[in-house]
């Protein structure tokens, strides 16, 4: 909401939000929050009153709204995916599986979380585990 504030206070246009610049690089925080800056800026008198004004284009601050929120974004759903993954498993060490009589002597600690891209804000999450 902050950044469609922004963007009519400061009298930005809404031209970077196009769908299709974010589908060119499509992160799906960066993608719904593109999305979002469009539908609060549809309709804005404050956008419509300087249509015309012959800027080439807004501060870098007000177009890569969507690139920075989007990744905060997406950033907080990966945490809240591990998050309710780790939350939800077995972490003793042995498992034992009663229906096959077995125990396993692999370890199940929440401090192995392994991810494709680990992330400075996973470590930290993971750490807090």
């Amino acid at each position: 909401m902050l950044g469609g504030l922004c963007c009519d206070a400061l009298k930005g246009t809404d031209a970077a939000f196009d769908e299709r610049i974010h589908k060119a690089r499509p992160h799906s925080g960066q993608i719904k929050t593109a999305a979002n800056l469009r539908k609060m800026l549809e309709g804005s008198q404050i956008r419509e009153s300087h249509r015309e004004c012959g800027r080439v284009q807004d501060a870098y601050s007000l177009r890569c709204i969507p690139q920075v929120h989007g990744a905060v974004r997406d950033t907080l759903a990966h945490c809240r995916e591990v998050f309710e993954i780790e939350a939800n498993s077995a972490v003793d060490n042995p498992l034992v599986f009663i229906t096959d009589a077995e125990s396993s002597q692999a370890t199940s600690s929440p401090a192995e979380i392994s991810t494709a891209n680990p992330s400075p804000s996973l470590w930290i999450f993971s750490a807090s585990l």
